[in-house]
Formats: C-alpha cells, sequence, structure tokens
C-alpha cells in the first residue's frame, strides 16, 4: 500500500514499520490494547452510575 501511495505523489513521506505486534508493544504501545476487560468501579466510585 505504501508503494501505491509514493507511486501515485500523493505522499512523499518516508515510512518505518515495526518488525511485528510484539516489537510494536515493547516500544511503541503505552496502554493495553482495547481488548482488556472494563470495569465500571472507577466510575461508581465517583458516582457515576453506569
Amino acid at each position: 500500500m505504501v508503494d501505491l501511495i509514493k507511486a501515485s505523489g500523493v505522499c512523499t513521506k518516508e515510512f518505518a514499520f515495526f518488525k511485528d505486534e510484539s516489537e510494536f508493544m515493547a516500544t511503541a504501545a503505552k496502554t493495553p490494547r482495547s481488548n482488556c476487560v472494563m470495569n465500571s468501579a472507577k466510575l461508581a466510585a465517583t458516582g457515576i452510575k453506569a
């Protein structure tokens, strides 16, 4: 996809990709993935009903 974007001339930015998801998670991810268990306890503790 990046090659097609570059060939079209729309964007000339150089892209750098991670080797795999584990490298991304170890290097760039600062928060857990969105598929973690959700808990409304903090909302309830502040009086917000969920």
